[in-house]
């Protein structure tokens, strides 16, 4: 018998307004990540509401200055021996191009991230929570006026979407604002 979680329960809605895109995320140190508290809204097995940093970690956030921010990031099906992954990569720019702006790109190369995506339809996506997100391309524009470093980060993971929330938009920003404080 299937897991009852993986279960259909509702209908799929076609909404003809839906607002896609990021308008900003967060990034935190996977290791720095002490727990995350699940909802316990029966069948939420993907929805928390609230991300426990060790003591002096904080999250970092993340502007992408384009105009559609986050161009590039995409979520792809992956097939599996045992189990069906989703591919995610996220892609944004860092408009620093001098000593700066390579200090940051060489520290991303260095580990595991988490990242949670503030959406524009008022969710919040967190992406690396079952495998972190890796530095896997990097790439120097200098063109005038536009240069900095394009930044692509990738992950596999065996959960369609993760997300935060709790209670409603408002306490759920709190939160969200509250990861880049150190804890």
């Amino acid at each position: 018998m299937a897991c009852e979680k993986y279960k259909l329960d509702r209908e799929i809605k076609f909404c003809d307004d839906v607002d896609m895109g990021a308008l900003d995320a967060v990034l935190i140190n996977a290791a720095d990540i002490k727990k995350y508290t699940a909802s316990s809204e029966v069948g939420e097995f993907n929805v928390f509401t609230a991300i426990e940093l060790v003591s002096s970690a904080k999250g970092y956030k993340v502007f992408d200055a384009r105009k559609n921010p986050f161009t590039g990031s995409s979520f792809g099906h992956v097939e599996g021996e045992i189990v069906d992954k989703t591919s995610k990569t996220i892609q944004f720019v860092v408009r620093e191009q001098g000593a700066e702006g390579a200090k940051v790109v060489q520290q991303l190369g260095g580990g595991g991230y988490v990242m949670v995506l503030r959406t524009r339809n008022s969710e919040f996506e967190i992406i690396g929570k079952n495998s972190p997100l890796y530095l896997t391309d990097k790439t120097k524009s200098i063109t005038e006026g536009e240069g900095g470093w394009t930044v692509t980060m990738s992950t596999e993971e065996t959960v369609v979407g993760n997300f935060l929330f709790d209670t409603d938009y408002e306490t759920t920003l709190a939160t969200y604002e509250a990861l880049t404080e150190t804890a």
